[in-house]
């Protein structure tokens, strides 16, 4: 790590420039979404600031996009990474930028919606790190007649923070008085650089294609990919079809349930999670995959993330468009072609948990014919009802706050405080992806004004395209 120390004048006194690289983490998505509670205007000062630009040399045209400022106490990992999360995350805020081209601006101010803190003027007197990030978005012109600004992914799954082509500036150590004001400017010199995929080894191969449907749908391409895990004596028997097990999860890099060939450390207390489980590590499923006794089949795991999120839910929607047919009449066939599969419904099983519980019921849901069946496990809300919010009479937590809860009699804010980083109903990720799957569109940029308070339904053009 490169530290460069410079004395500056006025309020921030010195100041720490820290310059570090960083290996890509999987993060969770922060993209736009509407505010869902009213923000108290903040108590005036002398003047809370932060302005943030970006040089030709980072990017040459104009960017339309999400700018974030992260501020963090500690100094590893970057703020930017710190902030990527939904647990123990530093304070960050966010502004939209429409157009904004080099060396202009972008403004980070009191009247910024932010959290876990509602602005800057929250924060307490102190040193800090801080950084900013710039999340770049393409204009989507949809075959449905809407027009859609959002991040296009970069095959990272919707992680802002990494996400390659974001700008970020180098992370500062800078002292912030809200009672004084201050003015900080950070400049995005550093763009994220491409993702790394895995390379292919005689169990696993890495497949990627553009979808006629999907791009078709989005009027940009958009890409489909799977992970093929092969079985053992794959290539001794060149005649052999297997049958295939589906697993559906989150955007993920990795092998179909974690397959490693590498005997990888882990600590006594991951392990005794695993056992409490009833889980193999990623190791000892390679070791029971690879025993002579083990049943012989293919095991895939899809990659399918959209503009809003890591993954489509793997149903059509008129938000995401035709995922489920794109996923059935595209790849699947592909798949099918390339590698010995056996092309029958009766080898064709699913299974995943959570978002993957739901996806591979909705899959099998909506194709009953294609697959022999579906082996689900802790599902997400399957119809979506309420999807964990709870109503309570008016006033109870104040004007147009409606908090979720986690369980009976403990409500829980998250899920509208968090509605304050954005304009687009996008940040809350899974809880308002479900939204998006089930809910309508409007074509104003969002995918389900009106909804979040609503009761979404299944509807009838999720159905399969015939």
């Amino acid at each position: 790590m490169n530290v460069v120390r410079s004395r500056r004048q006025g309020r921030s006194g010195m100041r720490l420039i820290v310059r570090r690289h960083f290996v890509g983490l999987a993060s969770a998505t922060i993209f736009s979404l509407a505010a869902n509670v009213q923000v108290a205007p903040a108590p005036q000062s002398a003047g809370d600031k932060f302005e943030v630009s970006f040089p030709a040399s980072a990017h040459a045209g104009p960017i339309t996009g999400r700018v974030f400022v992260m501020i963090a106490k500690k100094e590893a990992p970057e703020p930017r990474i710190q902030g990527g999360g939904f647990g123990d995350m530093p304070p960050i805020f966010g502004s939209d930028v429409n157009a904004l081209v080099p060396d202009r601006a972008a403004i980070i101010d009191n009247a910024t919606p932010g959290y876990p803190l509602r602005n800057l003027h929250e924060i307490p007197a102190g040193e800090y790190y801080v950084q900013a990030l710039l999340n770049i978005y393409t204009e989507f012109h949809r075959s449905d007649g809407h027009t859609i600004w959002a991040h296009m992914d970069q095959w990272e799954g919707q992680q802002f923070n990494v996400s390659p082509g974001n700008l970020y500036s180098e992370a500062q150590w800078v002292h912030l008085d809200p009672a004084a004001g201050y003015d900080i400017r950070l400049s995005l010199t550093k763009v994220i650089p491409p993702a790394q995929t895995p390379a292919d080894t005689p169990w696993v191969k890495h497949i990627k294609i553009q979808s006629e449907m999907l791009t078709k749908f989005w009027g940009h391409p958009i890409y489909l990919g799977a992970i093929v895990l092969l079985p053992k004596g794959y290539d001794e028997h060149p005649n052999t079809h297997y049958p295939v097990i589906y697993e559906e999860n989150h955007f993920s890099l990795r092998p179909p349930f974690g397959f490693s060939t590498e005997d990888e450390s882990i600590s006594a207390g991951r392990r005794a999670q695993l056992a409490d489980l009833n889980r193999e590590t990623s190791y000892e499923f390679y070791q029971s995959w690879n025993s002579e006794n083990f049943p012989r089949m293919i095991a895939v795991t899809f990659q399918h993330p959209t503009p809003y999120f890591d993954d489509s839910y793997a149903v059509n929607s008129v938000n995401n468009g035709p995922f489920g047919d794109a996923l059935i009449k595209e790849m699947i066939p592909y798949l099918e072609t390339h590698f010995r599969m056996i092309p029958k419904p009766f080898a064709r099983v699913l299974t995943g948990g959570s978002t993957g519980g739901w996806e591979s019921l909705g899959v099998q849901v909506f194709y009953p014919d294609f697959f022999a069946g579906t082996w689900t496990l802790y599902p997400d809300p399957i119809a979506s009802l309420h999807n964990a919010q709870v109503r309570r009479p008016a006033g109870t937590y104040g004007a147009g706050v409606k908090p979720a809860r986690r369980r009976i009699g403990q409500p829980w804010t998250f899920g509208a405080t968090v509605g304050n980083l954005g304009s687009n109903l996008r940040t809350g990720r899974r809880g308002w992806l479900s939204k998006a799957v089930v809910g309508q569109a409007d074509g104003e940029n969002r995918s389900q004004r009106g909804i979040i308070h609503a009761r979404p339904r299944l509807r009838s053009d999720l159905q399969p395209q015939n």
